[in-house]
Formats: structure tokens, sequence, C-alpha cells
């Protein structure tokens, strides 16, 4: 039988939905702020490894190629949002 939220995470006494919902906003800033890194790096690895070598590099730092181009391309479009001051789109939600 499986485990369920209440035996994973046992619910506090009280709740505050908003420091909650604040330490959520915070995590997926910092998220979005950490994949705009790495997609940079790892754009610059693709502009510098020979062809041929950037998805043996990719697989073997343990990342999906389809997750190391979304990173690439929110790092894009944080670099174009920079230059141009339009918000970023992200994806969903």
């Amino acid at each position: 039988m499986g485990a369920t939220v209440t035996t994973i995470v046992p619910p506090p006494v009280v709740v505050d939905p908003d420091a909650i919902g604040e330490r959520i906003r915070r995590r997926r800033d910092q998220a979005r702020l950490s994949t705009i890194e790495t997609g940079r790096d790892l754009a610059r690895m693709k502009w510098q490894l020979p062809y041929g070598e950037f998805l043996p590099f990719v697989r073997r730092l343990g990342i999906a190629p389809r997750t190391a181009q979304r990173a690439m391309r929110l790092a894009k479009a944080a670099a174009d949002q920079a230059r141009t001051r339009e918000p970023v789109f992200c994806g969903r939600g």
C-alpha cells in the first residue's frame, strides 16, 4: 500500500497559506534562476565542444537531452528579455 501525503509530511497544527505560498514562490524563482544558469553553461559547452560530443557530455551529467534543450531555451529567453525588457514566458502557468 502506498504512503499518503499525511504520512510523508505530517500536517502542522496551524497552516498559514500565505507563508507556504511565499515559500513555494521563492523556491520556484530559485529553481528558475538555477535553470537559466544551467542553460547558459550548457550553451557554452555546446559551442565549445567538437561536433558530436555535446549529447554524450549532457548524458554523462545525467541530464536528458530534452531537459538540456529546455534549459538552453529558457536561458536564451532570459537573455532576450534582458535586452528588450519584455516578460519571459517560461511555460505553463
